[in-house]
């Protein structure tokens, strides 16, 4: 379980990257959207 560890950490990490990835995708979406509803 222990020699398993490492391995799991890692691939959580980059679950996690990917998220913060994925939400920053999700706020530039959002803001162009905002300014897309703000000159129109």
């Amino acid at each position: 379980n222990l020699y398993q560890y490492p391995r799991d950490k890692s691939a959580f990490s980059e679950m996690s990257n990917k998220n913060m990835k994925d939400s920053k995708l999700d706020i530039q979406a959002i803001s162009d959207l905002a300014e897309w509803i703000g000159l129109n």
